[in-house]
């Protein structure tokens, strides 16, 4: 089913209203298309799933936390790099298209600041 704009609008209202501003506390890899990012904010752990899949990708939260399968790939291994303990600063959309914009701030090993956009 196609995802209208007023139906996607709220998604990105909702994660925004949940997630912005928290903790990216750990990344894993549910299967080969699907990522779980645990997120804490205000002392509640927040699961944002999101999915890669070329037809049909999403993003969403879920209340209960899968099952992994701990399978570790190279672009898990880079996420977990680059994305774990970064703080979420904004959550947006791209003009209006249906693409998600989370701005990430996060520490290198030198501890100078540096900011991610995906």
């Amino acid at each position: 089913m196609a995802l209208d704009y007023i139906a996607f609008e709220r998604i990105i209202s909702l994660i925004k209203s949940k997630i912005e501003k928290g903790k990216i506390v750990k990344i894993s890899q549910i299967s080969n298309e699907e990522f779980l990012f645990i997120i804490r904010k205000e002392n509640y752990n927040y699961n944002l799933l999101v999915s890669t899949h070329p037809n049909m990708s999403y993003i969403n939260l879920i209340s209960k936390k899968p099952e992994s399968n701990h399978i570790n790939t190279n672009l898990l291994m880079l996420l977990r790099k680059h994305l774990e303990n970064g703080i979420i600063e904004e959550v947006n959309k791209q003009n209006d298209d249906r693409i998600v914009l989370i701005r990430i701030t996060n520490r290198d090993d030198y501890r100078s600041e540096e900011r991610r956009v995906g």
